[in-house]
């Protein structure tokens, strides 16, 4: 997209418009938003990425508007633009203060990194969690796309209603086994699914980016694309690097579905004081669901 240089910018730039993307003096992206007051006492503060100026005054043929400034500290980069796409963009009125905080909050956890030491083990996770949404998608469940993802941060990966829950478990191992907390697997409040998926790394095939690619274009969702976009970034995957790199018709194959009742665990709240409880459970032992079967689950748990 076109950032225009901020020394361009006319009257009828910021007449007709909320947000105005351009480059500062440094060359660096800024977007400009129209303030919701008339506020001449300033503030200016930085965070790790960006440089964050409250209430400034900008004079256009001796005319003054009020806006708040933010600039990328990063170099001109695509990231930006996917920021201005899916959070500045829908700002379609002036904003305030606490608003506009609220943004900044979003930005840097959007331009967080992985520790290099995580990115592997985070790629599998989300690679078993998107063919999971591909596979029920492609199947006849298109509602999936509403229940994932409200929250990256939940104890779950898949609220599908108020009390059904749907957990995804990865592995490049060839045994079924997965890690879960005991709180996960059993609940007394919660019907809880489990979707076991094994994928088996290749040099041809699908890639983590492809994989993102499609799943980010099934959605019309700004928020959750940007939230989608958000954890591509945090997953370390680009045009140069796309991931790992999976046998596509053999991880579908794969996938299966589990009633976490049937799985082997132990049957008992864990005691008062105890928490943390984790355990390996090997899913294999357990009789999974067709697909079909349960995708009718999750319809009737509407």
């Amino acid at each position: 997209m076109a950032y225009k240089y901020i020394s361009d910018i006319s009257k009828n730039d910021i007449n007709m418009a909320t947000v105005i993307p351009c480059v500062n003096g440094d060359g660096k992206q800024c977007i400009i938003i129209r303030n919701k007051g008339n506020k001449i006492i300033s503030d200016e503060y930085e965070t790790d990425n960006l440089v964050i100026k409250l209430n400034k005054v900008l004079l256009l043929d001796e005319e003054e508007y009020y806006v708040h400034l933010i600039e990328c500290k990063l170099p001109i980069n695509d990231e930006f633009d996917i920021v201005y796409n899916y959070v500045f963009e829908n700002i379609n009125r002036p904003i305030g203060d606490e608003e506009l905080f609220s943004i900044v909050r979003t930005l840097e956890d959007y331009f967080k990194t992985t520790p290099d030491k995580d990115v592997d083990n985070l790629r599998i996770g989300v690679f078993g969690e998107l063919l999971t949404i591909k596979k029920l998608y492609e199947n006849g469940y298109r509602d999936i796309l509403n229940k994932y993802h409200k929250n990256f941060y939940s104890k779950h990966d898949v609220e599908i209603t108020n009390n059904t829950r749907l957990e995804i478990k990865t592995t490049t191992n060839e045994k079924r086994c997965h890690e879960f907390k005991h709180n996960q697997i059993y609940r007394e409040d919660l019907h809880v699914y489990v979707a076991s998926s094994i994928i088996e790394v290749a040099q041809e095939g699908l890639s983590l980016l492809t994989l993102f690619n499609q799943i980010i274009g099934l959605y019309n969702n700004p928020i959750v694309t940007f939230e989608l976009n958000k954890l591509k970034k945090r997953c370390k995957v680009n045009d140069t690097d796309q991931g790992i790199v999976v046998s596509e018709n053999k991880a579908m194959t794969d996938l299966l579905f589990y009633k976490a009742e049937d799985l082997p665990r132990f049957e008992c709240l864990a005691p008062n004081g105890v928490t943390n409880v984790r355990y390996e459970v090997d899913c294999s032992l357990a009789k999974d669901i067709s697909i079909d079967n349960f995708i009718q689950l999750l319809k009737e748990a509407n």
